[in-house]
């Protein structure tokens, strides 16, 4: 039975960096059945941009809700079996949907499943394991081990785990995923198909912010935590 992958992009002012991403995904060795980008309330110049790929991608428009949110709406428009998400500002290898589908046909109890990322002008790759909750929970100090960009996910865990939360701020993939795998291991491939690029523009710098956030994420799952000591030597 074929797999099929609907590939999620959201987009917010997006255009400095959007044709390398798209071109990623419209190039893929194994096409995904859909591709929709979500803009997310950006400005008339800026949503102008995403004209050209109308045709070859489904265009959703919204009022400014954050990321979290457009990525709601464009999985709540696709019909696929798998959901792709790739923020605006990264890009994929031509193979990478062709090398995930490939492990999924290989693991079919995998319901998610994330990749190695290279950084983009750098050498330096971020190696990647499978995961449990514990990866998440006795880590809230670092970023998320799972970038959204990375991620491959069936469409009734993304249900189940509860979707995105768009009152997260920052630190909506470290929510997102801890819930995830708390319905089970994240698989992983260890080949870096993703190429993240870093720049000034990136929402994770906004620190104090993120820890806010990341407080708040610890405090809801304040019972997955084995002890009070476990739990308060997380907080940020």
């Amino acid at each position: 039975m074929p797999i099929t992958i609907a590939v999620v992009v959201p987009y917010y002012n997006g255009s400095r960096f959007l044709d390398e991403a798209m071109a990623s995904a419209l190039a893929q060795t194994l096409p995904a059945a859909e591709v929709i980008i979500v803009d997310d309330g950006s400005r008339s110049e800026e949503a102008s941009a995403l004209e050209k790929y109308r045709g070859s991608a489904t265009i959703l428009r919204q009022a400014n809700q954050g990321t979290s949110a457009a990525r709601n709406t464009g999985v709540a428009a696709s019909t696929s079996e798998w959901i792709a998400f790739l923020d605006q500002d990264d890009f994929w290898t031509p193979n990478r949907l062709e090398v995930l589908a490939n492990y999924l046909r290989q693991h079919p109890d995998c319901g998610v499943v994330y990749n190695a990322i290279q950084i983009h002008s750098s050498t330096r790759i971020h190696r990647k394991k499978p995961l449990r909750p514990e990866d998440f929970l006795l880590n809230a100090e670092q970023p998320s081990p799972v970038m959204p960009s990375a991620a491959l996910i069936h469409r009734d865990i993304y249900q189940r785990a509860g979707r995105m939360d768009p009152s997260v701020r920052l630190v909506e993939d470290y929510d997102f995923f801890l819930r995830v795998a708390l319905l089970g291991p994240i698989h992983c491939v260890d080949e870096p198909l993703t190429v993240r690029r870093h720049h000034q523009g990136n929402a994770s710098r906004a620190i104090d912010v993120a820890c806010l956030h990341k407080n708040r994420v610890v405090v809801r799952n304040r019972q997955h935590y084995a002890s009070r000591h476990e739990f308060q030597r997380q907080i940020l």
